[in-house]
C-alpha cells in the first residue's frame, strides 16, 4: 500500500508540475486568444496595446464553444435547472442534447463551492490526475513494474494527444477512464467478482457522461476486443453466466444513461450534423508521411509558435508520446508476454485506418453510428494509449534482462540519420523550400538530442542502475513537459470574458433584442451565453438544421444543398455597399435583430456612417471609437400578434419570406385550427422570458396568431389558459400559436419526452441492475 500511495503521490506531483502557472494565479484556458477576438481587441489588458496581447493561437472551440457551454450548465445547474434550452444563441438551442456539454457529469460538483474560473481549473486538472492513476491501476494489473507503470501514466496523462485536447474538457476527460474500464474488466475476466462488474459499470457510465461520444464508442470497441483477445490467448470459453455477465457490463451503462442519448440521438436527425464527403474524409486523413511526427512532434512547425507550415490541422494529428516511451514501445512489440499482440493490433489497425491509403476513406462512409460523422483521425487517441502500453511492456524487457537493444538502437540511428540527410538534401536541391526544411531542422534538434540521451542510459543502466532510472523518469517527464508548455495556453484572469463597452450597452438596453456583428464587427457566436445577450449566430454541431437553413439563406434566398457545420451565421458583408442584401436585411428583421454593430478602425469621429448604413432603416445610438451600435427600426418586435397568414413549406415558405409583409403576414407549415380574423386587433404582453418557460399574457377582439421569434424545436409546448394548444412552425424555423378572441394567458413551455422516456428507461435499468448482483454474488461464491 506504501508503495501505491508513492506512485499515485509522484503521478499526482507530475500533473501538478505541468500545470505550475496555477501557482501565478493563471487560468488553464486561453483567454490569450480570446482577447485577441471582437469585442475585447479593442482594449487594453493588462498594459498591452489593443489586439497586441500575445498568444498561442490555441483553442478557438474552448472560447466559442466548451467555455461557454459549461458556464451556462453550472449556471442553471446552481438554479435548480436542467439546462435543456439555451436562448442566447441560435435564436434559441438545444443544449443539455448536445453530449460534449456534458451536464450530468459528476465533476461538474467541482464547479459549485467555487468561482467558476477556479472550478475551471479544477476541472482541468483534475483530467490528468485522473488519467494517470487510472492507468497506474491498469498497468499494475498487467503485471507491470511500479516503475514501468508510472512512466506509463505519465506517458498517457501527458501524451501529446491528451495536451492538446485538455483544455476543451471532454476529450481528456473521456479518454482519461478508458484504463480504468480495461482494470476491471481485466480483474473481472480473472476472477468474476461482482465488485470488479460494478466497478466497470460505474466506470462506463462515469465515461459516457464526460461529454464526448466518439472518444466514448472507441473505448467501448477496445474493451469488447478485450474480451474477445482474452479468451482466444487464454483458450477459454466462455460459460453462460460469464456471458450474461459480460452482456450485462456492456449493456448497463448504455440504459442508465439513457436520459442523456435518448434526446442527443433526437437531435441528431433534425441537425445539420452529416457525414463527410469522400473528399473530405481523404482531406482529414493522416498522410502517410505525416507519421514522421512520431519522432518529432514538431516536424512540421507549431501553430503556438506560428511555424507550422502545412495546411492541415495540427490538433487532428497529433501521435508524439515521448522519444524515450516511442523507443521502449518498438521494444515492447518484440516481447512475447500477454496483451502485446492485443496492443500491438490496436496500434496498426488505428493506424491504418487513420491514414490516407487507398480506399480508406470509403470505411468512413460505411452506415456505422458515430464513425461516419466524425473526424477519423480522433482514432489516434487509441494508437496512443496501446503505443504507451507497449512502451511499458518493453521498460520491464529491459529493465529485467538488462540487455542493450542493439537493433532497435540501430533502427532508430537509420530513422534520423535519413531524416537529418532528408532535410539537408532537400533544402540544398530546392531552395524554395529552405524556410520550411529550417524549422524542421530546429525541431529535430531536440528529438534527437533525447534519443542520444535514452541511448546512454540503456547503455550505462548495468553499471548504474539507480541513477539511469532516475535520468530515464526525468527525460520522459522533460521531453512531454516541453512539449506541454509549448502549446498549453495559461491566462490570467483578467483575459476571461473582460467587460468591454459593446457588451455593456447591449446589457444594459437590449432586453431579449438580438444584435449582430456588421464587417469586422463581427462578434464569434455563443459569447452571448457568457454575458447573458443575445444573437441569431451560434456555434455547435448539433444546431437545428432549419434554423441553419434559414440562416444560410441569407446569402442569396435559397435552401444550401450543404449548410454550414457547425456555425450558423447570417451572410456577412463589408463596406459601404455590404448591407445592400435584400435576403439578409429580411433576415436580420425577422430575427429581432434590433442593434448592429460596427467596427471601424478608420474613422476619426464618431459621426453616423449612413452611407454604409441608410439613415431611413438604421439610427446611430452608441459610439465610442472604433465601435459603432446602430438600431434596425425596420426589426420586427420578438413577439407580436398578427392576423393574417399562408400555408408554405420547404422553399416555398422562404421564397414567401423575402416577399411578403412579415409584419402582417405568418408564413405556417401546417393550417391553425383556429382561424385568425382578418379584422382582429389586440395586444400582447410578455410576463416571464425564461430558458424553459415563457408567459404571454393577450388581449384580442377576435382570434389571432401570437408569433414569436425563438427557433422552432419539438419538446417546446404551449398551453391557453393552461390547456394545451399546438405550437405551429412559423416562418420556416419560428414558433406561432393560434389565440382565440379575449384575455388570455399563453405559455411555452420546455418538455423533453426522450428525456423522460430516458428517466423511466434509466430507471428501470437501475432495478435491473440491483437485482443482478444478488445472482452474481451466489454464482461467485459457487464458482
Amino acid at each position: 500500500m506504501k508503495k501505491t500511495l508513492l506512485g499515485v503521490s509522484i503521478l499526482v506531483f507530475v500533473c501538478l508540475a505541468f500545470f505550475w502557472p496555477i501557482s501565478k494565479g493563471l487560468i488553464p484556458f486561453p483567454g490569450d486568444l480570446l482577447v485577441d477576438n471582437n469585442p475585447y481587441r479593442s482594449l487594453s489588458i493588462l498594459g498591452f496595446n489593443p489586439g497586441a496581447y500575445p498568444n498561442k493561437a490555441q483553442g478557438m472551440d474552448v472560447i466559442t464553444e466548451m467555455y461557454p457551454w459549461r458556464f451556462f450548465t453550472i449556471q442553471q445547474l446552481k438554479q435548480g435547472k436542467i439546462p435543456f434550452w439555451n436562448p442566447h444563441n441560435f435564436s434559441g438551442n438545444i443544449h443539455m442534447q448536445n453530449l460534449q456539454s456534458s451536464v450530468f457529469n459528476p465533476l461538474n460538483l467541482l464547479f459549485f463551492p467555487f468561482s467558476f474560473p477556479i472550478g475551471w481549473t479544477l476541472f482541468i486538472l483534475i483530467q490528468p490526475i485522473l488519467a494517470s492513476i487510472f492507468f497506474y491501476a491498469f498497468a499494475r494489473e498487467l503485471r507491470v513494474s511500479r516503475f514501468a507503470s508510472v512512466l506509463g501514466a505519465i506517458g498517457f496523462a501527458l501524451s501529446s494527444y491528451m495536451t492538446v485536447w485538455i483544455e476543451y474538457g471532454n476529450i481528456a476527460a473521456t479518454l482519461a477512464y478508458l484504463p480504468l474500464l480495461l482494470f476491471f474488466l481485466l480483474r473481472f475476466l480473472k476472477k468474476e467478482h461482482v465488485k470488479d462488474y460494478c466497478g466497470f459499470i460505474i466506470a462506463a457510465v462515469l465515461m459516457l457522461l464526460s461529454g464526448y461520444i466518439q472518444g466514448a464508442f472507441y473505448s467501448y470497441t477496445v474493451a469488447v476486443f478485450f474480451v474477445f483477445y482474452f479468451f482466444i490467448a487464454e483458450k477459454k470459453k466462455p460459460t453462460p453466466q460469464i456471458f450474461l455477465s459480460l452482456s450485462g457490463m456492456f449493456l448497463f451503462p448504455l440504459f442508465l444513461t439513457l436520459f442523456q442519448f435518448l434526446p442527443t440521438l433526437t437531435i441528431f436527425s433534425q441537425s445539420t450534423r452529416w457525414p463527410y464527403s469522400l473528399v473530405q474524409l481523404q482531406n482529414l486523413l493522416q498522410p502517410w508521411w505525416y507519421w514522421v511526427t512520431l519522432f518529432a512532434s514538431d516536424f512540421f512547425g507549431n501553430p503556438a509558435t506560428r511555424n507550422y507550415y502545412l495546411p492541415i490541422t495540427y490538433i487532428e494529428r497529433v501521435t508524439y508520446i515521448g522519444i524515450p516511451l516511442l523507443l521502449f514501445a518498438i521494444i515492447g512489440i518484440f516481447q512475447k508476454r500477454q496483451f502485446v499482440r492485443f496492443f500491438l493490433f490496436l496500434a496498426v489497425v488505428v493506424m491504418l485506418l487513420t491514414t490516407n491509403f487507398p480506399g480508406v476513406a470509403y470505411f468512413y462512409k460505411l452506415p456505422i453510428p458515430v464513425i461516419n460523422t466524425t473526424v477519423p483521425t480522433r482514432m489516434l487517441s487509441i494508437f496512443m494509449f496501446a503505443m504507451v502500453v507497449l512502451a511499458m511492456f518493453g521498460i520491464d524487457e529491459f529493465f529485467t534482462k538488462k540487455k542493450f537493444p542493439k537493433k532497435v538502437i540501430g533502427g532508430f540511428c537509420i530513422i534520423f540519420t535519413l531524416l537529418w540527410a532528408g532535410l539537408l538534401f532537400v533544402g540544398k536541391i530546392y531552395p524554395q523550400f529552405l524556410l520550411q526544411t529550417k524549422i524542421s531542422e530546429h525541431n529535430l534538434i531536440i528529438p534527437t538530442i533525447l534519443f542520444l540521451a535514452t541511448s546512454i542510459v540503456l547503455a550505462v543502466y548495468k553499471k548504474f542502475a539507480l541513477y539511469a532510472k532516475i535520468f530515464l523518469f526525468i527525460l520522459v517527464v522533460a521531453d512531454l513537459f516541453y512539449v506541454f508548455q509549448k502549446i498549453t495556453p495559461f491566462a490570467p484572469a483578467a483575459t476571461i470574458y473582460p467587460v468591454s463597452p459593446v457588451v455593456s450597452y447591449m446589457q444594459q438596453n437590449g432586453g431579449i433584442n438580438r444584435y449582430w456583428g456588421y464587417g469586422s464587427g463581427y462578434i464569434n457566436p455563443n459569447f452571448q451565453t457568457i454575458d447573458g445577450t443575445y444573437s441569431p449566430e451560434g456555434n455547435d454541431p448539433l444546431h437545428i438544421k432549419n434554423y441553419g437553413d434559414l440562416l444560410a439563406s441569407s446569402y442569396d434566398g435559397k435552401i444550401p444543398l450543404l449548410p454550414p457545420r457547425p456555425d450558423a451565421n447570417i451572410a456577412p458583408g463589408y463596406g459601404q455597399d455590404g448591407m445592400q442584401n435584400h435576403f439578409r436585411q429580411t433576415l436580420l428583421n425577422l430575427l429581432g435583430v434590433k442593434y448592429v454593430v460596427q467596427h471601424d478602425e478608420s474613422r476619426e469621429d464618431n459621426n453616423p456612417d449612413y452611407a454604409t448604413f441608410p439613415k431611413e432603416i438604421y439610427q446611430l445610438t452608441w459610439g465610442q471609437n472604433p465601435w459603432q451600435i446602430y438600431e434596425n427600426k425596420k426589426a420586427l418586435p420578438r413577439f407580436f400578434l398578427a392576423n393574417s397568414y399562408m400555408i408554405a413549406k420547404g422553399q416555398k415558405a422562404l421564397d414567401a419570406l423575402y416577399s411578403v409583409d412579415l409584419s402582417k403576414i405568418i408564413v405556417l407549415n401546417t393550417q391553425p385550427k383556429i382561424i385568425p380574423s382578418s379584422t382582429a386587433q389586440g395586444k400582447v404582453v410578455l410576463r416571464l422570458y425564461d430558458t424553459q418557460k415563457i408567459v404571454f399574457s393577450t388581449e384580442t377582439n377576435g382570434p389571432m396568431l401570437l408569433f414569436l421569434s425563438d427557433a422552432y424545436y419539438a419538446s417546446w409546448h404551449a398551453t391557453i389558459d393552461g390547456k394545451p394548444v399546438d405550437l405551429l412552425l412559423a416562418d420556416y424555423a419560428f414558433r406561432a400559436v393560434p389565440v382565440p378572441s379575449g384575455k388570455h394567458i399563453i405559455v411555452m413551455y420546455y418538455s423533453s419526452i426522450s428525456f423522460s422516456l430516458g428517466i423511466l428507461i434509466s430507471g428501470v435499468a437501475f432495478i435491473f441492475f440491483l437485482g443482478s448482483l444478488p445472482l452474481l454474488k451466489k454464482y461467485e461464491k459457487n464458482a
